[in-house]
């Protein structure tokens, strides 16, 4: 397929208000497996698909679970996913390589409905997949004004951990799960070594009590001349 075939399938899908059939998602997988920057617009199908089978009505009832109207559409499409990313002798570890796209866009949806995202409400020819987190992820928590800077760091390094796992699960779910797991183990031994650490001393408060000054008037240098009986002056 030529990159006019490739831009004339997309532009089909779109004229159709992103209803595909089944051979168009092919020629899409194929457009994205080459190079194509189309994942947005296989995206915009799978929810197309949905709308379609949810409606778009919030008066339907509230209570109808999407996911596995999600989980429907993508063991639809996914099998004309894989025969459109390449040729028949394509090996299979290959063909599950280029159709990564296809299942991290399922489990970006999958993020958006579980975290109470409603795929009814969607204008579909605008969503995309950043658009779709960011509705329904939860602002980063702010750092309180004079945080001090290593609190503030780790706070930061924090949030950021927690965003870096999410995008791994979101593709590849028993991987981040193991790194979680890893993570708590080192966190663990981080506890114990804390536990072990020596407590630092305890410094005295300096002294601050009055100090007693020799005063000897008539003489700079403090010194006593003779006959002179030295005053005592008192400082707090």
């Amino acid at each position: 397929m030529s990159s006019t075939e490739n831009v004339g399938v997309i532009t089909a899908i779109v004229h159709a208000n992103y209803a595909a059939t089944g051979d168009q998602v092919e020629q899409l997988a194929f457009a994205v497996a080459t190079g194509l920057d189309a994942g947005t617009v296989y995206l915009r199908v799978v929810l197309a698909h949905m709308q379609a089978k949810l409606g778009r009505s919030r008066r339907r009832a509230e209570t109808v679970s999407q996911e596995p109207v999600l989980d429907a559409i993508h063991e639809e499409l996914y099998p004309h996913v894989l025969r459109g990313v390449g040729p028949e002798e394509m090996g299979q570890p290959e063909r599950n390589g280029r159709a990564n796209f296809a299942r991290t866009t399922a489990s970006t949806i999958r993020f958006f409905v579980q975290h109470g995202g409603d795929v009814r409400t969607l204008d579909i020819p605008t969503v995309t997949k950043n658009g779709l987190r960011t509705a329904v992820q939860p602002p980063a928590p702010t750092i309180p004004a004079g945080t001090p800077r290593a609190l503030r760091g780790f706070m930061t390094a924090r949030e950021g951990l927690k965003r870096a796992v999410t995008r791994l699960a979101r593709g590849d779910p028993a991987t981040a799960r193991q790194q979680i797991e890893q993570l708590l183990d080192e966190y663990e031994q981080l506890l114990e070594d804390l536990d072990r650490a020596p407590t630092a001393p305890q410094v005295a408060p300096p002294d601050v009590g009055g100090t007693t000054t020799t005063i000897t008037p008539g003489r700079r240098g403090g010194g006593r001349s003779s006959g002179e009986a030295p005053m005592l002056h008192r400082s707090t």
